[in-house]
């Protein structure tokens, strides 16, 4: 069973996150990363595992850029789990919610 995600009509940005304006990270502040940055997360699981899994999470990108770090984790577990029919712990999930919510890539490692 797969879950449709889809996304929200209108485009949820950040205060100030428009994109035509210049991208400042809502932890540090700092204005060197933007949407194209990636966050390396290791991770149990054999390579192919990973490999399976990144195109997912790639996905699921687009969909929570912008969004409540609540809303991302709800969608990053409801793809987590129609992928891998297992529940995302919750350290996991939230700092993938945070990252994905800021619009960056997760790469596991």
């Amino acid at each position: 069973m797969t879950t449709a995600i889809t996304r929200p009509a209108a485009a949820h940005y950040l205060v100030g996150q428009h994109p035509s304006s210049p991208y400042r990270s809502p932890v540090t502040g700092r204005t060197d990363r933007g949407p194209g940055f990636q966050r390396r997360i290791p991770i149990a699981g054999t390579a192919e595992f990973k490999e399976r899994m990144q195109p997912v999470l790639d996905r699921l990108r687009p969909y929570c850029s912008g969004q409540p770090a609540d809303d991302a984790a709800r969608y990053l577990e409801q793809a987590w789990a129609s992928a891998t029919s297992e529940v995302l712990p919750q350290d996991l999930r939230s700092t993938m919610a945070a990252i994905l919510a800021w619009g960056e890539r997760v790469v596991l490692v």
